[in-house]
């Protein structure tokens, strides 16, 4: 009798919760299973239970800032952080048709494939990534369009950086929630900082930028950098790129 298994439901009013300006976020955790479950979001959790076995829960509230990254379509997507913090994936929601699901809770749920792939400079080849950088560029392959969220950001500075590409091909991010134009971008190279203009003339950078089109899959050039997705560049020597 004492492995009877059922399934319990736990129930609860996100309107009753802690209003969002004591705490933005407020999180059920099952300790046994570590699924997590928003409760701003999501009314109820059900989960297996095995009669006269304690199952412990915990719940979280906390004033993190939660931030979205980008919207994601079916299919391959080059994304980038839209601030200036390295985060983890674990640390990267999705919203699904209304429902916000821990990154383990997509991929199970396929939504999402449980691989990121980054584009390393040094080697100029593709490897896996489980966690995030500033400045940088991604691929996701989804499933199922969705919004991309980062949760659990703290302390958020501002600065004119957006990366230190390598000589090759550099995929960059932009770690802004505001778009850039590429003419308004400053190259900074052996101690002196040039404009695109002149740092093209100079043979520092090449003078096209390409940005991943998701509807087409297909690359196109851009004049502009923007939050949340990822350009392709290739310099001739390693610089600094800084926004205004």
């Amino acid at each position: 009798m004492n492995n009877i298994k059922k399934h319990v439901t736990i129930s609860w009013n996100p309107s009753s919760l802690p209003s969002v300006n004591e705490y933005s976020s407020v999180i059920l955790k099952n300790v046994g299973s570590e699924e997590t479950v928003n409760m701003r979001t999501k009314e109820n959790y059900t989960f297996t239970a095995t009669a006269m076995l304690p199952h412990n829960f915990q719940i979280t509230c906390s004033n993190i800032v939660e931030i979205h990254i980008t919207d994601l379509n079916y299919t391959w997507n080059l994304i980038s952080l839209p601030f200036n913090q390295t985060i983890s994936k674990t640390q990267m929601t999705i919203i699904h048709l209304g429902t916000e699901y821990s990154w383990q809770e997509a991929v199970n749920n396929s939504i999402i494939l449980g691989f990121i792939y980054y584009w390393n400079r040094t080697s100029q080849t593709y490897e896996l990534a489980d966690t995030l950088k500033p400045g940088y560029g991604y691929w996701m392959f989804v499933y199922e369009s969705g919004e991309l969220r980062a949760t659990e950001i703290r302390n958020i500075t501002e600065d004119n950086l957006i990366t230190e590409a390598l000589s090759g091909w550099n995929m960059i991010g932009l770690p802004d929630d505001e778009p850039v134009n590429k003419y308004n971008l400053t190259v900074q190279y052996n101690g002196t900082d040039y404009t695109r203009q002149q740092a093209i003339d100079g043979g520092i950078i090449l003078g096209f930028i390409y940005e991943w089109n998701e509807t087409s899959q297909t690359y196109l050039l851009t004049d502009a950098m923007n939050p949340g997705k990822t350009c392709w560049m290739y310099a001739y020597y390693d610089c600094t790129l800084l926004r205004p």
